[in-house]
């Protein structure tokens, strides 16, 4: 960092609340595009016009470092360090003052005439903020609230933008693979297309597990040819998220998995933001080749759902990419009445059952849970879809029911709560939900 100025200029007062009030402006304007570096300088200008100073944005990466990404406008870049772990050691949304010209040189930093500011950008209470901004202050001078606001606001703006793309990348997805009529590799190579060039990667594969001997099958290879390559070494199908690689285990059903792995071009690395999107786009792809490989995967019937140990498998992978992505689902659970209900035994399905395959989405889970109950869950659904899904189910069936002279859906619902660790305590919700609906609601 060149020419620290850290004194106001002649007439100045510092900041002001109009000065505020406009840069709030600039970054509401701004956020509605989405692009998170734009909402990085804003703020760096604001702060430069406000100080006189010479401030930096830091991103960690995949590795935990915190990589220079955001300068101003001719900024001499050799005076500040472009990598350094030191920013290891900011793990919470607490500004970090640093006043040791020693410590100030081991991060990198020399002849700053004041304190070294490390100003995280909180994202949310359950990540660590992806942003640092780096600026320099007076000696034991208080940081000013107006731009401990300006973070704070960004940081929200920032979450706001990701759950953005997140939501479209999951949508264009969605559409692309309910509305194909296309043979299965050729709309998963599309698929696979689309995921690569999400993250500007060079190469990527989807490779689908089947069976007790683990059959290998690729689906589709992008940018290079996979076949041969072995998959990484991972602990009972745990995913790897790096800089250098992205390889995503998806259950897909009894003995199956799929596997995505990407790769970034030569002199590349993925961000956090790209894992993100790449875990959210593959929920959905998941979902729809669970669907599409019934006959693969070992499905019993069409309209029969999944046993109880594949569908707590498969709930627990979605209900864990949701937490972490912050997306908004829910659970459905109903007691389905049986087919016959004379107290003799029958083979055929319900037609309850039967018809319940009709009434969700393609990107929706069904299948049994433990102690007997029917489980679906929905994907991207907030409270209000997940209530007005519940009703339209519920009178739909019904009135199978009740053609066919069986008694009523009992049926709950569940919104996951914020940072759900666990699918017993969602299944638990809904299964009270269903306890208090009783029989005619």
């Amino acid at each position: 960092m060149s020419e620290v100025k850290t004194e106001p200029r002649p007439g100045d007062r510092g900041p002001t609340s109009h000065r505020l009030s406009s840069a709030l402006r600039h970054l509401a304007r701004v956020a509605d595009t989405g692009q998170e570096r734009d909402l990085i300088d804003v703020v760096l200008q604001a702060a430069a016009i406000w100080y006189d100073l010479d401030v930096r944005g830091y991103r960690r990466n995949l590795h935990g470092r915190f990589v220079l990404e955001a300068w101003l406008p001719g900024a001499d870049l050799r005076s500040a360090p472009r990598d350094f772990s030191g920013f290891a050691t900011v793990s919470g949304c607490d500004v970090v003052r640093i006043s040791s010209f020693a410590e100030q040189e081991q991060l990198g930093w020399h002849g700053l005439p004041g304190d070294l500011l490390m100003l995280p950008i909180p994202f949310d209470a359950q990540t660590q903020p992806r942003w640092v901004l780096v600026t320099s202050n007076k000696f034991d001078s208080p940081v000013d609230p107006c731009l401990l606001m300006l973070c704070q606001i960004l940081g929200s703006l920032l979450q706001q933008a990701a759950a953005k793309a997140v939501e479209e990348v999951q949508q264009r997805l969605l559409q692309r693979l309910v509305k194909s009529d296309d043979p299965l590799e050729q709309v998963t190579t599309t698929a696979l297309e689309d995921l690569v060039n999400l993250v500007d990667g060079a190469h990527g594969r989807l490779v689908v597990q089947t069976g007790e001997d683990r059959r290998t099958r690729t689906l589709a290879s992008v940018g290079g040819d996979w076949l041969d390559a072995p998959l990484p070494i991972s602990n009972a199908g745990q995913s790897v998220v790096s800089a250098r690689r992205i390889t995503v285990w998806l259950t897909l059903g009894p003995n199956a998995v799929a596997v995505c792995d990407l790769r970034p071009g030569p002199d590349r690395e993925f961000t956090d933001t790209q894992a993100a999107l790449v875990e959210a786009g593959l929920m959905v792809l998941g979902v729809w080749l669970s669907g599409r490989l019934k006959g693969v995967t070992g499905e019993r019937r069409p309209g029969v759902p999944q046993s109880t140990a594949d569908f707590e498998s498969q709930l627990a992978d979605e209900v864990r990419l949701a937490s972490r992505l912050n997306l908004q689902a829910g659970l459905l659970v109903m007691e389905v009445p049986p087919a016959s209900q004379t107290g003799g035994s029958s083979t055929k399905p319900s037609p309850v059952l039967h018809d319940l395959s009709r009434q969700i989405r393609s990107s929706d889970l069904a299948g049994r849970l433990d102690g007997g109950h029917l489980g679906v869950l929905f994907l991207r659904v907030g409270t209000d879809g997940l209530k007005a899904a519940g009703q339209r189910i519920r009178s739909r069936l019904d009135a199978v029911a009740r053609g066919a002279g069986l008694s009523s859906v009992r049926l709950g619902l569940a919104a996951f709560a914020p940072g759900e660790e666990s699918i017993a305590s969602v299944v638990a919700r809904a299964r009270a939900s269903a306890r208090r609906s009783g029989s005619g609601n």
